[in-house]
């Protein structure tokens, strides 16, 4: 796994998750393609190789945990606009367990941020409220950007190039079927025409 359009790791402690900087990352994933998106807290990218990580996990027991879902979906509701659905983004919590042993180890776990596309709306650009600004944001690579007239414009042309996509497919599956019933009906004729003679 590593940090890209999809995943962010980090090593932060949960008072640093509920930051504004948090708003504009799940903003960044929300007006991102895909259809599920996960910010891992918890995980050390092992850098300069992003592509392997280190599970370190983050302390905290159930009330904290507890603590924790409640801030966050009121941080999410208060900075991010238009209200993002119900179901759109869950909070998890996976155990850290102990390498030889195989056992969970107490109170020691990666923070999951799980964010869901709806996929029955229209396409949205949502946006973070921050106490310096009001900005909306996308996923780039392993980097959460500003949206600006060119990343629109980008994204713009992406959509319209996928739908072409999409209907060259269609195309292609509908030129595929009339010819395999072509030679159905051609196959079928010879046979016919056989039995007659």
């Amino acid at each position: 796994m590593t940090c890209n359009e999809q995943y962010e790791m980090r090593v932060e402690t949960m008072d640093d998750m509920l930051l504004d900087g948090m708003s504009r990352l799940v903003c960044g994933f929300i007006n991102t393609v895909h259809p599920e998106s996960q910010i891992l807290s918890g995980i050390q990218p092992d850098y300069p190789s992003v592509s392997k990580a280190t599970v370190v996990g983050m302390p905290c027991d159930q009330e904290a945990r507890d603590r924790f879902r409640v801030c966050f979906s009121k941080l999410m509701s208060q900075q991010i606009t238009p209200p993002i659905m119900s179901g759109t983004i869950t909070t998890r919590f996976w155990p850290v367990v102990d390498g030889d042993s195989r056992e969970p180890i107490d109170d020691l776990f990666v923070i999951g941020i799980v964010i869901r596309k709806p996929t029955c709306l229209q396409p949205t650009l949502h946006t973070a409220i921050t106490a310096l600004n009001r900005q909306s944001y996308v996923r780039r690579g392993a980097y959460t950007q500003r949206v600006t007239p060119t990343v629109v414009y980008a994204w713009m042309i992406s959509a319209v190039e996928k739908q072409k996509l999409a209907i060259v497919r269609a195309a292609e599956q509908d030129i595929s079927m009339l010819q395999q019933i072509k030679v159905a009906a051609t196959a079928a004729d010879t046979a016919a025409a056989d039995a007659d003679n």
